[in-house]
């Protein structure tokens, strides 16, 4: 059997090591050191520019992106989301728990590039890096939508999925059975500050810099704790 993906397991020293120190600074979760650490080494890895949220899980990465560019860009409760049928679940069932709409597409022969209906109207875009290829963005931004790009499977790949401005949000996991094996875990970028400081706001129950909770803004608890980042981290 040729193993198309083996995760890392994480340094069992190196992982104590963390360990010692979350116990140490008596932080557990909230964006603690360790977690701070995690992600600037994903930064390093994407680029000094992209600075990611550290989530939960790649799932709860996905509901945030929703989330934060559906009410950013004003849509309504049951907007279209065009995604491919060929993906995990998890996919799906976020935009279900978005409030919106999927709206599943066929792939396009041997690049594996969504097939986006021509007489559909669109709403949002959440493109699949389906086996860790980069997506036709030049073909995406033809639709004028917010794009999000589920890379949950590709952190890694050489290209890094096209960081920039190619599209509004880029989501990673790092479960166990990824190659960076937080145990549970994952990570969210966007290209807009606006958008991801509304994220932010989204992923820690909706509190505004002032630690209040504004009727206009639902949130969640989406952060990753400072245990899985150590895993994170020592894989």
């Amino acid at each position: 059997m040729i193993k198309f993906i083996e995760p890392h397991k994480p340094n069992k020293k190196h992982f104590n090591k963390y360990l010692d120190m979350i116990y140490k600074a008596g932080v557990f979760s909230n964006g603690g050191l360790i977690s701070s650490r995690f992600a600037g080494e994903i930064s390093r890895v994407l680029g000094e520019y992209f600075i990611p949220h550290m989530t939960s899980s790649g799932t709860m990465g996905l509901v945030v992106a929703l989330l934060a560019l559906k009410k950013h860009h004003n849509l309504h409760d049951g907007a279209y989301v065009v995604v491919s049928n060929y993906t995990f679940p998890a996919t799906y069932q976020a935009i279900k728990l978005a409030g919106m709409t999927p709206i599943l597409c066929d792939l396009l022969p041997r690049t594996f590039d969504i097939k986006l209906p021509q007489d559909f109207t669109v709403d949002m875009i959440l493109e699949t890096a389906t086996f860790g290829q980069e997506p036709a963005y030049e073909y995406l931004k033809t639709f004028n939508v917010p794009i999000i790009i589920d890379a949950c499977g590709a952190f890694g790949c050489l290209d890094n999925m096209g960081l920039g401005n190619n599209a509004d949000a880029w989501v990673y996991s790092f479960h166990a059975t990824k190659i960076v094996n937080a145990g549970e875990g994952g990570c969210v970028y966007f290209s807009n500050p606006e958008v991801d400081n509304l994220a932010a706001r989204i992923m820690n129950f909706g509190f505004n810099e002032y630690k209040a909770c504004l009727p206009q803004l639902v949130g969640l608890n989406a952060k990753m704790s400072e245990i899985n980042a150590a895993m994170g981290l020592a894989s």
